[in-house]
């Protein structure tokens, strides 16, 4: 059974978050789950730190003193990619920033119950996910052949007919000279709608953007990418497309 982890600033909104999930996990008959409440975020964030992986529930305030929402986030992303993390804030001025972290749910203050229930049975049904069909990319290394989850790449850099090749984990991997077109090697990546190609000499994975701007594209990693001004509106709409289907 997954644990649930709260966090807020704000003790009374903390406090209420607290008695609705409660409300929620006594309805759907969940009574072994274990709840973890910080008031304090560097706190939760020194947690996660010292954690080997975080396949859990959080329930994030977005903007708090310290380390915010967003900080938090991609922390848990870093060490899980199966973990589930719903937002609660005043305002939606940072939806955006949310999908940057692959936040599941974005819901406003005050928490009503309907959203909140709607948002656990949603993460309930994504957590811990099945992943022995994961898609890989394979390419020749210096030691033969490597095969990696597409889905824990950040990003591919084309240089010099040479790949590198970016894990969310931080591990970089070079290929070897490659012969064929970046985009016939590369054809696993771009034929996955998770990814964008904002330059012919990148792939970026549209949830591990930091934040996106006109004409560059800052990655969670703090690598900038650069957005070519020929693919500047198509890159800004497939963002958008994918951002707005994390919430569908």
């Amino acid at each position: 059974m997954p644990r649930i982890y709260l966090c807020d600033d704000d003790l009374k909104e903390l406090m209420k978050t607290r008695k609705l999930v409660e409300e929620y996990l006594k309805d759907v008959q969940k009574n072994d789950c274990q709840i973890f409440m910080y008031s304090d975020s560097q706190k939760l964030y020194d947690y996660i730190e010292s954690c080997e992986s975080a396949a859990d529930i959080f329930i994030l305030d977005m903007l708090m003193p310290g380390k915010d929402g967003i900080e938090l986030g991609q922390l848990i992303r870093s060490k899980s990619r199966d973990a589930v993390m719903i937002y609660t804030t005043t305002t939606e001025d940072f939806a955006l920033k949310a999908y940057g972290v692959q936040a599941q749910r974005y819901i406003l203050k005050p928490v009503e119950k309907n959203e909140l229930t709607e948002a656990l049975d949603y993460a309930y049904s994504e957590l811990g996910k099945m992943t022995e069909d994961e898609v890989t990319f394979s390419m020749k290394v210096a030691d033969g052949i490597i095969s990696v989850p597409i889905s824990q790449i950040e990003y591919i850099e084309n240089s010099a007919r040479v790949l590198w090749v970016h894990m969310v984990d931080g591990t970089v991997y070079k290929s070897l000279c490659i012969r064929q077109a970046f985009e016939q090697v590369a054809q696993p990546v771009i034929s996955d709608s998770r990814f964008l190609q904002p330059h012919k000499s990148f792939l970026v994975q549209a949830g591990q953007i930091a934040q996106y701007k006109t004409g560059e594209i800052l990655m969670n990693s703090g690598r900038v990418v650069q957005v070519s001004r020929n693919r500047q509106s198509d890159t800004k709409h497939r963002y958008l497309e994918y951002a707005a289907k994390q919430y569908l």
